[in-house]
């Protein structure tokens, strides 16, 4: 290659000039020859991604219990969300996959007249349930709403981490792929002979991106049905290729 056989002559150089000098070292500044983990490569980025249908739905459920002292709507709270859980637990979904995300306790206040009045309290107690069947997640919503739950704030969907990884490997196949076309291509473009994988990174875009619940709408029976889209898993790779002489 010409950037090689630039290095190599400056080496030589620096080794006359230190055979006829006086000096004991080379001078500074000059190049040293290339080892073998520096040789000649061509680098390329590729991006692979898989689009798959969610297999796990969040839902954030929250009741509501308001007073006209804070006890007392503690209380309330209190009392509906042990009969959502109850419901939940009587509709099959285990214990673990309902858990406080969210709590606040405080005053309300009449924002009308000119002083701000207390005029009661508020508590709102915040709970994640997570679904490993997706399509349950219409009637787990109908039942927590209907057993005491005052605010649906959203529902989501998204993949399992296990799942998540499968689809991260075929991601990472594509963009391997992707990676070798694009470096037999600047290989052929230069006139150059593509060699082995010299390394290679990956790296993640983030993800599994949810994907929220654009609409719910009621079927014939009245209940509560969501139409999740597809999730996507997105990997990048940056791949050296030795060049061969």
């Amino acid at each position: 290659m010409r950037s090689r056989t630039k290095v190599t002559l400056a080496g030589a150089l620096a080794l006359l000039l230190v055979t006829a000098g006086c000096l004991g070292t080379a001078a500074p500044g000059a190049d040293a020859p290339p080892s073998e983990n520096e040789r000649d490569a061509v680098t390329v980025t590729g991006t692979g991604t898989v689009e798959a249908a969610p297999d796990r739905a969040e839902l954030h459920l929250a009741v509501v219990g308001t007073a006209d002292s804070a006890d007392e709507a503690r209380e309330r709270a209190a009392e509906a969300a042990a009969r959502m859980r109850d419901a939940l637990r009587a509709a099959g979904i285990p214990d673990d996959a309902v858990e406080t995300v969210g709590y606040s306790l405080g005053a309300e206040y009449d924002r009308g007249g000119e002083r701000r009045e207390v005029v009661g309290h508020r508590a709102v107690h915040t709970y994640r349930v997570t679904l490993s069947d997706v399509d349950a997640a219409g009637s787990v919503v109908d039942t927590a709403v209907e057993n005491g739950a005052a605010r649906v704030s959203s529902v989501r969907f998204t993949l399992s981490e296990e799942r998540r990884e499968e689809l991260r490997g075929q991601a990472i196949e594509r963009a391997m792929d992707r990676a070798r076309g694009d470096a037999e291509a600047v290989a052929a473009a230069g006139d150059l002979t593509l060699g082995g994988i010299e390394s290679v990174s990956t790296t993640d875009r983030g993800g599994p991106y949810p994907v929220y619940a654009e609409a719910a709408s009621g079927d014939a029976g009245g209940g509560t049905r969501f139409d999740p889209g597809r999730a996507s898993v997105t990997a990048t790779v940056t791949v050296a290729y030795a060049i061969e002489e």
